[in-house]
């Protein structure tokens, strides 16, 4: 008997003594099942979920899991000069199923890149939850991405903030049925003039500074694999300044943790501050990455932006002599510093992880 043979035969033995000894308890089991999907599908208000989101959804009674979707074939994608099917792919959903406290939501929402900031916006005003935005294509026309959502609470609280998402990207389309292919904002000149030493006041820190650039990196302690890693290992904020001191642009990254997070998504966004990007760039440590990008302010106006931004985050070393300049209060210039009421406070605990410049 040949080795194929020989697994085939034993294969099927044991098939038949697992249907023999399984067979009573997946009678009862499947009981049990249609009782609690029957139970779940009662808690979820489903049509609720329907007339709030616009869509029709289907439940997946395995699951316990009701989802709504819709494709985005309002506007023609361009893969590698192929034109793509929204079933490849460009399908907007948001899934609801049941908690002992109401229901939890995730979702996954298809934009283009004029439509990433209102939709996180309403979002983030909406009491989700924002946790991921990325590209999942090269050479697309137009570029699209994809904002990961979720959130807990009411199904009608819930259902309401993803119906909000969807009105956002849609008015954007209304007012243009084509995604926009730039900030519209005044061309920057070739050559960049940042005068560094305001900046160095502003962050309390000497800035990196080439062919008129300038740059500032804050590293942040942690650890990954059991081994200590931070600044040049990749751990960092940063932000880049380029243009004049009258017309500049700065982009950069935050390095956020999971809980830190949504405060700074809320605070780029309220100072008008273009989120590219949100994902991680390690495994097995505890740190998110939110990208940024910023136009269409002056420079000192930007530059007290990316200041406050740094402090809020709750993730920053207080430059005690900066504020104390800049006529703030109240900083000891120890523990993780905030702006409240105008004023920095610093706060000690001993989970503080705080930046290190």
């Amino acid at each position: 008997m040949g080795v194929g043979a020989g697994l085939g035969s034993c294969l099927r033995r044991c098939a038949r003594l697992n249907n023999h000894i399984m067979k009573p308890f997946f009678i009862s089991g499947t009981i049990l099942l249609g009782i609690v999907s029957s139970t779940v599908a009662a808690e979820l208000d489903t049509a609720r979920v329907d007339q709030i989101t616009g869509l029709k959804g289907k439940m997946n009674e395995k699951e316990h899991v009701y989802k709504v979707t819709f494709p985005r074939d309002d506007v023609k994608v361009v893969v590698d000069g192929w034109t793509m099917p929204p079933f490849m792919g460009l399908g907007t959903w948001a899934a609801f199923t049941s908690r002992k406290d109401g229901a939890m939501v995730m979702g996954d929402t298809v934009l283009f890149e004029d439509e990433v900031n209102a939709a996180m916006s309403a979002a983030l005003d909406n009491g989700l939850n924002v946790t991921a935005l990325h590209n999942h294509f090269f050479f697309d026309h137009p570029k699209v991405y994809f904002m990961h959502i979720e959130g807990e609470g009411p199904v009608d609280k819930l259902a309401t903030g993803i119906r909000k998402v969807y009105d956002a990207a849609k008015q954007i389309r209304a007012a243009n049925s084509q995604p926009k292919d730039s900030f519209g904002a005044a061309r920057l000149p070739e050559k960049s003039s940042i005068t560094a030493a305001p900046l160095n006041e502003i962050f309390g820190a000497q800035g990196e500074s080439k062919d008129g650039l300038v740059k500032f990196t804050f590293g942040r302690p942690a650890t990954m694999h059991g081994t200590k890693i931070g600044k040049d290992m990749g751990v960092n904020t940063w932000a880049a300044f380029a243009g004049g001191d009258d017309d500049a642009v700065v982009d950069g990254d935050f390095a956020v943790t999971e809980d830190e997070l949504q405060p700074v998504l809320k605070a780029l966004l309220k100072e008008k501050i273009n989120i590219v990007a949100i994902h991680q760039h390690m495994t097995h440590e505890e740190l998110s990455k939110a990208g940024l990008w910023l136009v269409d302010c002056s420079a000192s106006a930007r530059l007290r932006k990316i200041e406050y931004l740094i402090i809020e985050s709750g993730s920053s070393r207080c430059p005690r002599d900066c504020f104390r300049r800049r006529g703030y209060s109240h900083c000891t210039g120890r523990g993780t510093a905030q702006i409240k009421n105008d004023r920095c406070v610093t706060r000690r605990r001993r989970s503080d992880r705080s930046f290190r410049v």
